[in-house]
């Protein structure tokens, strides 16, 4: 298929399946990636253990290799794991499986495919409580970030590593220290400074810059009828781009030197759901989200300013589940992996984790 009308060309038949179910954190995060010639991708079955399963040629996978076992121990905790491949090491944190069982932290690399795993470390121990939702990133100095929320009583809480190899961590820290806030995605900014965007139960997104102990005043994202569903990532010069449902469309909108600018609807249909974004390469900034009235996955891509390519239809998905397979780390963007996506459909039982294979070699990197 050829691009027609600044749209992404969808290859066929290129598609393949991967697994019985994909956990994704709300809001989405990338589970898969592109390292040492293979593609990888995490996700979360039925037992409710996380998994990875690998592939060299994105058609046959190889059978489940477990992720960590100490993950998903109940099957009911969808959202307790995240990953950040940093282009070296594959970045894990899960928790909130159980009370008291704290945020825990490895780091694996990986040869031929295969993920070897050091040593698991306490990233924050909290008797009592039940940590939810952790979710990870890395800052271009090496230190990892780790944002999550407590239940009860709904408080959003972060923290910083004090070691590069994620052995030791700081003190955690309240990042919205008033109102009640769930699903939380660190951005970093600078070698010192990650942004936070979070959802408050009220329907309001809003988002912080935090340093490891200090926080910066609340910044309004969206205050109508958002439904936490989001995704977050950083473009170039600190700009932070962010996605979201706002109870009828997909709307867009970016943070530039420290303003964020009029969101714009980049959906036309009503009820399309559950948006991500991913950055790839320079600056090619990509949106995916499903249209539930027609049950499709659709593509999107930057232009630059508020300009968007046309809509281009990539699949059939359901809700959130499907993840781009590529990653932005340390300063350093995926060459290749942007050309791979990967969703879960439904069809029937048993879900199933599929791949598939498009051409977006149009992508602009938008300025």
């Amino acid at each position: 298929m050829q691009s027609v009308s600044g749209k992404v060309a969808v290859v066929a038949p290129r598609e393949s399946i991967i697994g019985e179910r994909l956990g994704i954190n709300d809001p989405a995060q990338i589970t898969a990636f592109f390292a040492n010639g293979y593609f990888i991708a995490f996700y979360r079955d039925l037992d409710g253990y996380v998994y990875y399963k690998k592939s060299s040629n994105a058609i046959d996978w190889t059978l489940p290799a477990l992720g960590n076992p100490a993950i998903g121990v109940d099957i009911n905790q969808y959202y307790n794991y995240s990953i950040w491949y940093d282009g070296v090491y594959v970045n894990l944190v899960w928790g909130g499986v159980a009370i008291g069982s704290g945020v825990q932290f490895k780091r694996g690399t990986i040869s031929g495919g295969e993920i070897t795993w050091g040593t698991t470390y306490d990233a924050v121990t909290w008797p009592g409580q039940a940590l939810n939702e952790p979710a990870i990133c890395k800052t271009p100095d090496g230190y990892l970030w780790v944002t999550f929320w407590v239940t009860p009583p709904w408080t959003l809480w972060g923290v910083k590593s004090t070691t590069t190899d994620g052995s030791s961590w700081g003190t955690p820290v309240r990042v919205e220290p008033s109102l009640s806030a769930i699903h939380s995605s660190p951005i970093p900014l600078t070698n010192d400074t990650v942004y936070v965007v979070y959802w408050n139960p009220s329907g309001y997104l809003y988002g912080r810059t935090f340093d490891g102990t200090n926080i910066g005043a609340r910044e309004t994202i969206a205050d109508t009828g958002t439904y936490g569903w989001f995704s977050a990532v950083h473009g170039l010069l600190g700009v932070i781009h962010v996605a979201f449902f706002d109870g009828t469309y997909v709307r867009w909108r970016r943070r530039v030197d420290s303003t964020w600018q009029t969101d714009v609807a980049v959906s036309a249909a009503y009820l399309c759901y559950h948006p991500v974004l991913m950055r790839a390469e320079t600056n090619k900034i990509m949106l995916f989200y499903n249209d539930a009235n027609l049950g499709k996955l659709y593509e999107r891509h930057w232009l630059g300013g508020d300009s968007w390519s046309d809509a281009t239809e990539i699949g059939t998905t359901h809700l959130n589940s499907y993840t781009p397979m590529s990653r932005s780390y340390s300063g350093l963007w995926a060459q290749l992996v942007w050309r791979y996506f990967v969703w879960i459909e439904f069809p029937g039982e048993p879900e199933q984790l599929k791949h598939h294979n498009f051409d977006t070699s149009i992508v602009p990197n938008a300025p």
